[in-house]
């Protein structure tokens, strides 16, 4: 089985993706996930990927177990996400966004990202650093890296230390920390014991 690693650019910004790639393996490798080995062109193990804004500063980053790129398609299935949106500075992180599964949906070429659709325990933290930090959770959510918004239709929950709110639908965006929940928003708000 052959070994090397990827790197690659990201859209105008520059981003590394590392990782252990095995091309079309004669041999079986241990697939976590829900497509054929036969229909991948790569397959990364501890995949990483770093994205920096036009200013130099680290915009996101991604980290997951796993990621499987689909032959003719445009898409990479992504096992265990766990993505980190900065502040602008670069250096503290603003967000956090991790979930069981998603689909990377590419412009054209494996290096470029248009969308990302998260499934299964999709988790938003705002501040994870902070004892103030605010957790919000729902089933699916995309993601869309050039904007820093997060969208979802699904139900969601947001617990924080100041209260608990549920509703259905999501528009969050990232970059400037707002967060709107669509329809049906109920909850408790206040000092909680």
């Amino acid at each position: 089985m052959h070994k090397g690693w990827l790197i690659g650019a990201f859209g105008v910004s520059v981003a590394l993706l590392a990782g252990v790639v095995y091309p079309r393996a004669k041999q079986p490798i241990q697939n976590t996930l829900p497509v054929p080995l036969t229909k991948a062109d790569s397959f990364i193990e501890g995949m990483a990927m770093e994205a920096f804004s036009a200013s130099g500063h680290l915009a996101w980053q991604i980290t997951a177990t796993d990621s499987l790129h689909t032959v003719g398609s445009h898409t990479t299935l992504i096992h265990n996400p766990h993505f980190l949106v900065y502040e602008a500075n670069g250096k503290e992180i603003h967000w956090q966004v991790q979930s069981q599964s998603a689909t990377a949906y590419h412009q054209g070429n494996m290096r470029s990202i248009h969308h990302i659709d998260l499934a299964s325990n999709v988790a938003l933290t705002l501040r994870p650093q902070t004892k103030n930090s605010m957790i919000l959770r729902t089933e699916t959510a995309t993601f869309t890296p050039q904007t820093g918004t997060l969208t979802s239709i699904a139900p969601v929950q947001i617990e924080s230390p100041q209260g608990n709110v549920e509703g259905i639908g999501l528009s969050a965006n990232l970059k400037n920390g707002t967060l709107k929940i669509l329809k049906g928003v109920k909850g408790t708000y206040g000092k909680q014991n």
